[in-house]
């Protein structure tokens, strides 16, 4: 669906192209370019292999990026890759990464780069070391009432952060080439010092530093015109960084040489101090304060939509998924992610979640874009942003994630173990009755005999059918979910007086209907016709088509919990449905139905 309407508890399309590629930006540039290079210096054996590595790895990530690219173009809604794992492959494998991700990854790496931006933050402004915690936790503090504010004010700030981390790139590689530019050449040349180069350990920092272009993707449902904007910030935003890595890198090696960069602890400072003394050391800390301040910001805000993803769906603690009714912002998952993260800064005890689930977190994204291969094939009329060279692409980047995940338990095999141990965790959670774990497990179906039967192959159904519903997005009309609420009414009415006259059987299976419902609407995105192209046939439209025969039929796209035939509506996800969709006045379409395919011409949208 292009545009989701803000009623009904969804998010508001805010987010411009610029904001989207600074978001990009702020949520790759952190502290690994100012850190990392010298651990890839140690394994390269010249500066131009050092430069080498770095486009490599921006060229590999591009790959990655621009399947994630289509990806948000086909799911322009907030989750990112847990919604992605969610509609492919169910929700278990879903839950055991999400459950990794907001558990151990996310909060891990928020209070790491929350420590690091203290003490950058404390040199910068001259405090001591010992208040790097406290800065630290006041700025998660301060990113999550940001964010609560709204995604203007979010992405306002992040705007900012990102033109100043964009800023301190920039005067650290002109300080660099400024020094020294007539020694890069020696620099670009064999550095003796080296004797054993490993290039594949050399790209593994690279391709940490270019990691985290996927946060918009979560932040999809807040993006205007997400089929064009999503694509353009996803390639624009990594093609800035990938400069700007590439130049970073020439200051480094103008600057210090080859050897000297492998040598040093800190790179940015010393380049810094070589040009201003301790002013430019001073001057490079508050550079990557603000740098690690930009991407808590975006970790932040990502997290806390796909953790709002996870509860709206049912499969966490529900209160989490509701949006602020005004602002349309997770809070409740933003101050609890921010709390969680605090806790794990100040108790130092993030290295080894970080540690154990680097494993998992490169799973994850081998998972989301194999994902990419079920769109492919179950929405083949799609006719958005596509990754160029498929299937080669996803293929390619795969093999790199795999190629990553082996390399790192070969060398960390008990922290990769400890990684799917926590994984697996989830799934004991996963699967505990709702009372017993306070968490909702997908509720089972209705059978309560006075509800209508519009669509029994979903809702009335179990197994593969059940499983199917719960993995299709529940689109609706504003009309579909005032219903819906009016049957979760009805039910709470009846379910009250089941319990008043001590019908247990009833109230049981009111109880159980009752779930669903909420459920369902829990899970609601609704969409306003009037938001959809006017020319195309889009979710809520009427269609009027005309078949072989000269007959006239006239139908609404709806959601599943409105379908109803013999009432002209049928399910967005129907086979007449998906025959219709992006039609326009004029076209024929074929209609496979059980009795045989049908051509129908579109004569009229309304």
């Amino acid at each position: 669906m292009s545009n989701a309407a803000a009623a009904g508890g969804t998010y508001l399309r805010r987010m411009g192209g610029f904001s989207s590629t600074m978001l990009v930006v702020g949520g790759v540039i952190g502290a690994g370019i100012f850190l990392n290079p010298a651990v890839v210096a140690a394994h390269t054996h010249s500066g131009a292999e050092l430069l080498l590595a770095w486009v490599l790895g921006g060229v590999l990530t591009m790959i990655g990026a621009l399947c994630f690219a289509e990806l948000g173009a086909r799911r322009p809604e907030a989750g990112g890759s847990y919604l992605y794992i969610f509609e492919a492959f169910g929700p278990l494998l879903a839950f055991l990464f999400g459950w990794t991700m907001l558990i151990a990854d996310l909060p891990g790496s928020l209070a790491a780069v929350a420590l690091i931006f203290g003490r950058y933050a404390a040199t910068a402004v001259g405090l001591p070391l010992h208040s790097a915690p406290t800065l630290g936790s006041g700025a998660l503090v301060l990113i999550a009432l940001v964010h609560a504010r709204g995604i203007s004010s979010g992405a306002a700030l992040q705007n900012v952060l990102s033109l100043l981390k964009l800023s301190a790139v920039a005067a650290l590689a002109g300080t660099g080439l400024w020094l020294a530019a007539p020694h890069l050449p020696v620099a670009l040349a064999t550095d003796p010092s080296i004797t054993q180069p490993n290039f594949a350990m050399a790209l593994l920092p690279v391709l940490f530093a270019y990691g985290g272009f996927a946060y918009l993707n979560a932040l999809a449902g807040e993006v205007r015109d997400p089929l064009r904007t999503l694509p353009r910030a996803l390639f624009g935003g990594l093609l800035l960084v990938m400069l700007a890595y590439v130049l970073v890198n020439l200051g480094y090696l103008a600057a210090l040489g080859h050897a000297g960069l492998a040598r040093s602890a800190a790179p940015a400072a010393a380049v810094m101090h070589q040009a201003f003394g301790p002013l430019g050391e001073r001057l490079i800390a508050a550079g990557i304060a603000a740098s690690t301040f930009g991407y808590c910001a975006v970790a932040l805000g990502g997290a806390a939509r796909v953790l709002q993803t996870i509860a709206a769906q049912g499969l966490f603690f529900r209160s989490l998924g509701v949006l602020h009714p005004r602002r349309r912002t997770p809070q409740r998952a933003l101050l609890l992610l921010a709390a969680w993260s605090i806790v794990l800064a100040l108790s130092n005890s993030f290295a080894w979640l970080l540690n154990y689930t680097t494993v998992v977190d490169w799973l994850g994204y081998a998972a989301a874009i194999a994902a990419l291969f079920w769109y492919r094939r179950r929405q083949p009329d799609y006719r958005g942003f596509r990754t160029p060279l498929y299937p080669l692409e996803p293929i390619l980047f795969i093999a790199l994630v795999l190629a990553v995940v082996v390399v790192t338990v070969a060398y960390s095999p008990s922290d990769a173990g400890m990684g799917l141990v926590v994984m697996l965790r989830a799934a004991g959670v996963r699967v505990l009755e709702p009372a017993q774990a306070g968490l909702i497990a997908p509720p089972a179906p209705p059978h309560h005999q006075h509800e209508p039967r519009l669509h029994q192959g979903i809702r009335h159904a179990r197994g593969p059918a059940r499983a199917r519903a719960e993995r299709i997005p529940n689109y609706v009309t504003a009309y579909g979910l005032a219903q819906l609420r009016a049957r979760a009414a009805a039910a709470r009415t009846e379910l009250h007086a089941a319990q008043t006259c001590t019908d247990v059987a009833a109230a049981m299976t009111l109880a159980r209907d009752l779930r669903w419902l909420d459920a369902r609407i829990a899970a609601a995105i609704v969409v306003n016709p009037a938001t959809q192209p006017p020319a195309r046939v889009a979710f809520g439209a009427e269609v009027t088509v005309e078949d072989d025969c000269g007959a006239t039929q006239r139908w609404q796209i709806v959601g599943e919990d409105e379908a109803d035939a013999s009432a002209g509506k049928v399910s967005w996800v129907s086979p007449l449905a998906r025959a219709l969709l992006d039609a326009q006045v004029g076209d024929e379409v074929i209609w496979r139905r059980p009795a045989g395919a049908q051509t129908l011409s579109v004569t009229h949208i309304a």
